[in-house]
């Protein structure tokens, strides 16, 4: 877990001692205050994915569930304390363990055990959060309670700004500059959509052999044409109801933006991708 982009203002106690604050970091956490932070992590062999997949490719024939066998998923251990440590200098944070300690729950999953008093359970979605202030001792760093903290640093304002680019840029292809953005060129577009982000993204939909990325792959027709037929017959039978990777053992699968869920033409469903040309706000 690396939080290293992390703003702090440094402050001054009535006894000269250094005090550094940081935003509210909040972490979700389920019915046992813990943040899940690495689950189910697994390595797939080349038997397990490679290979079925390359068949596929050799047969034309499309398979659907891989991974189910050949696989390794890594136990986790618990061998110290959570640790983190303060800018370059990485001076070391002590006193979190009052706050939350690493575990493992069960041995395929690395969570966050929060103590009850770090979780904020007003909330609809309780979260936990990491002490706002730390006092600088030596070449360490105390984290501080709510009841610890010295009412002259408390009262001190402390605004922490999201940081905005000034100007933001825009992401463009090199469709208007030709080359293999145009030939062979889409066959339909351009549509739009806006995110949720509120930025528009372009698109165009091209064959599948025919989009960019593949141009300058020195294919001849007859690898073309086969990967055009392994790309359809994809497109055909992975529906979106079917299983092909195992499923989590625990917790939620994360959400796309639905703007990207897009609808080909009517005569382009099968066979052809939506390949975005620009991105602004």
């Amino acid at each position: 877990m690396e939080t290293g982009g992390t703003p702090g203002i440094h402050m001054q106690d009535a006894a000269g001692n250094k005090v550094t604050r940081i935003p509210r970091l909040c972490y979700p956490v389920n019915e046992k205050g813990q943040s899940i932070i690495l689950h189910g992590l697994t390595y797939f062999s080349k038997e397990a994915v490679y290979q079925p997949f390359e068949e596929m490719m050799e047969k034309g024939k499309v398979r659907e569930l891989f991974g189910a066998s050949s696989a390794f998923r890594p136990q986790y251990e618990v061998s110290e304390e959570l640790q983190l440590k303060f800018g370059r200098e990485k001076i070391p944070v002590i006193g979190l363990e009052k706050w939350v300690r690493k575990a493992v729950a069960p041995a395929d999953t690395f969570v966050l055990q929060w103590a009850d008093a770090a979780i904020d359970h007003s909330q609809q979605q309780p979260c936990a959060s990491l002490p706002e202030y730390y006092r600088w001792s030596g070449k360490e760093a105390a984290a501080l309670g709510p009841s610890e903290v010295p009412e002259s640093i408390r009262a001190q304002p402390a605004v922490f700004a999201a940081k905005q680019a000034a100007n933001p840029s825009t992401y463009t292809s090199s469709l208007d500059r030709g080359g293999a953005w145009t030939k062979p060129g889409p066959s339909a577009g351009p549509f739009a959509v806006t995110l949720s982000d509120g930025s528009t993204v372009t698109y165009y939909w091209y064959r599948f052999i025919d989009q960019p990325t593949l141009q300058n792959a020195e294919m001849s027709e007859a690898e073309k044409k086969r990967l055009q037929v392994v790309a359809e017959e994809i497109q055909r039978n992975w529906t979106a109801e079917k299983q092909y990777l195992p499923e989590p053992t625990q917790g939620t699968l994360a959400a796309l933006d639905g703007a990207l869920l897009v609808t080909p033409p009517t005569g382009l469903e099968v066979g052809y991708v939506p390949i975005a040309v620009s991105q602004q706000q």
